[in-house]
């Protein structure tokens, strides 16, 4: 997928072109992952910024920076379990089908699982 086509462009162009923007994102502007700002969006129970997050290649996997240059060590899916409420469950399942692991395990050594027991989040 080259240049947007114009009306004149063949059947096989404008599919190209289709293709390209809508299916692979090769027009679409990226910016780095930034792991500290997924990690605010996530306490501030800011959906859009999760999903500008992922849509920017965050792993969701990854350990996030901890607050204020702690070390590491809490994953995604930990701390939208930690910091949530009725309101941002959407956040929490959207994070679990984008790569957020329930069976793996933080520094501490429990998984999102435990998390939800002991922070009382049952959903």
């Amino acid at each position: 997928g080259g240049p947007k086509p114009s009306a004149e462009s063949d059947m096989s162009t404008r599919r190209d072109y289709i293709v390209a923007k809508y299916v692979e994102h090769r027009f679409a502007r990226r910016s780095t992952p930034e792991p500290q700002r997924l990690r605010t969006a996530i306490c501030n129970r800011d959906l859009l910024s999760v999903l500008e997050a992922f849509a920017n290649g965050q792993d969701f996997g990854q350990l996030l920076p901890g607050p204020e240059g702690q070390a590491p060590g809490e994953l995604a899916l930990h701390l939208a379990i930690r910091v949530a409420s009725p309101a941002s469950l959407p956040l929490v399942d959207f994070i679990i089908q984008n790569g957020g692991h329930p069976d793996a395990k933080a520094a501490d050594g429990n998984s999102a699982l435990h998390w939800a027991a002991l922070y009382n989040q049952p959903d």
